[in-house]
This record gives structure tokens, sequence and C-alpha cells, in this order.
């Protein structure tokens, strides 16, 4: 992730979702970003996870957050 507010950014994280969720739902999967770096792994032997659209969403707070 590259953001020219970095120095505002406290905390960061990609949330992964099912095409038709919402994005207010939880979400299926979330991982937090380090340095705009996130490692994610699905597990394709569970039948939970088969081959099918997703969308995700990066959510960034401040310090200001609640």
């Amino acid at each position: 992730m590259y953001s020219n507010y970095a120095s505002f950014i406290k905390r960061a994280e990609i949330r992964i979702f099912e095409q038709q969720q919402s994005l207010e739902a939880a979400p299926l999967r979330s991982s937090q970003l380090r340095a705009g770096l996130a490692e994610m792994a699905s597990d394709t032997r569970n039948s939970r996870w088969p081959s099918r659209d997703l969308k995700y969403l990066i959510r960034a707070t401040d310090s200001n957050a609640i």
C-alpha cells in the first residue's frame, strides 16, 4: 500500500468480503498492514474457500480514531 499520508496513519488493515456483501458487515478475513504489506493465505483444502469473486477494502485509522 502506498500513501502520502503515512505519518498520519496509525493502523491499517485489509478486509476481504464476498462480492455481494456489505462493506459494513464483518469481513470474511482481515489482516493488519505493516509497512504497507499484508500477508494472507487461503486454505484451498477447506471447502469454505472455493474459487469465487471477492472484494477488498483497506481501512486506515489515525491516532484520533475511537
